[in-house]
């Protein structure tokens, strides 16, 4: 009976998702996409609660990959957040010889590629007047994309190879801290991460990859490889600091220092100087996402209330606190919060 209620729960939830990317941006037709990701976080929550305990962890795990990986596919030709057109842009002027953290896209040293082969990209580019904001392992990734193919669907589809990455690290770790399988569907089956990595085609999976890496190999008792993937992870987004304090051993010694090793790859754009972190202060002190949402919390608790949960959720509490942080991270930071979700499916990881 609880096999055939998943089946079914299965189909509605593929159904529901497959409508959601038909409709297109979700702020298109906005009542029908908030009602289908509602949905979609609804089955998902009744998939884990009904998920057959009989069935082998091996099926458990294909069944679970199959409906990820089958929707993700699906979302790739749902259409590209804006950020996608600057990850193009930013990589393609690495490659004309331009430092992107000197260079905003409205730099007049820029206006050949501007008008030329990337006339489309900069078009599309938001706040064209900022230089880039994220860090530089994601460059020299956006720059080697931008090298092969610099087309929205081409960075999507490595996100979603990166995004499988994530899956499989979790997988591997459920098994070794022997919680039940069902739990990769917080991560596989989640509407957020699904719209906003495999969808809109955010760059946060390529730090939730190195964060579920590195939490991987420090489980294994691999302090040097866990600290250098979380190295890694805060080379990918700043953000990822948030966590050091809860990796850091006393036994580690010498094998944390792979955590700054990752620090190198500022090599080639130090020539930037401090303007490498001034697009940065600008998104962390002016900028923020759901407008609405954020303007009413700010009438509250004041300007400067939106840092402070910046820094709390990646690490807050197993407990419920960090389900309602959890919650409201997925509204005002929704692709960063994925991590979030990586973290209810290994529950205790810190610990």
């Amino acid at each position: 009976m609880k096999s055939a209620s998943f089946v079914v729960l299965c189909i509605a939830w593929l159904a529901d998702m497959v409508a959601l990317s038909a409709i297109g941006p979700l702020g298109r037709h906005v009542a029908a996409s908030m009602l289908l990701y509602a949905g979609g976080f609804f089955l998902l929550f009744v998939m884990v609660r009904f998920f057959p305990a009989r069935l082998k962890t091996a099926h458990a795990l294909c069944l679970i990959l199959g409906m990820g990986l089958a929707v993700r596919a699906v979302f790739l030709f749902f259409p590209p957040n804006t950020d996608i057109y600057r990850y193009i842009w930013e990589g393609a002027v690495q490659n004309h010889g331009f430092n992107p953290y000197i260079t905003p896209p409205d730099d007049p040293s820029l206006a050949f590629p501007a008008k030329g082969d990337l006339a489309e990209v900069w078009q599309k580019i938001n706040h064209k007047w900022l230089a880039a904001v994220y860090p530089p392992a994601a460059m020299l990734l956006l720059r080697t994309l931008a090298w092969i193919s610099p087309t929205p669907f081409f960075f999507k589809a490595v996100f979603l190879l990166l995004d499988i990455g994530v899956m499989v690290v979790l997988a591997a770790l459920l098994r070794c801290r022997q919680l039940p399988v069902s739990r990769l569907l917080f991560y596989a089956a989640n509407p957020l991460v699904i719209v906003f990595i495999s969808g809109e085609g955010h760059l946060d999976v390529l730090q939730v990859f190195f964060l579920c890496l590195g939490c991987f190999m420090l489980v294994k008792g691999s302090t040097a490889g866990g600290c250098l993937c979380i190295g890694f992870a805060v080379m990918a987004k700043y953000l990822s600091a948030t966590v050091i304090p809860f990796c850091w051993r006393r036994d580690a010694r010498w094998r944390a220092l792979a955590l700054f090793l990752p620090a190198a790859l500022f090599i080639p754009y130090l020539a930037a100087g401090p303007d490498l972190f001034t697009t940065l202060i600008a998104f962390g002190t002016r900028m923020h996402y759901n407008d609405f949402i954020t303007e009413v919390l700010g009438s509250v608790f004041g300007p400067g209330w939106l840092r402070p949960l910046a820094f709390y959720w990646p690490f807050a509490s197993d407990g419920f606190g960090s389900r309602r942080t959890t919650c409201c991270a997925a509204f005002i930071f929704p692709a960063p919060a994925c991590w979030c979700f990586c973290r209810r499916c290994i529950p205790g990881i810190w610990s």
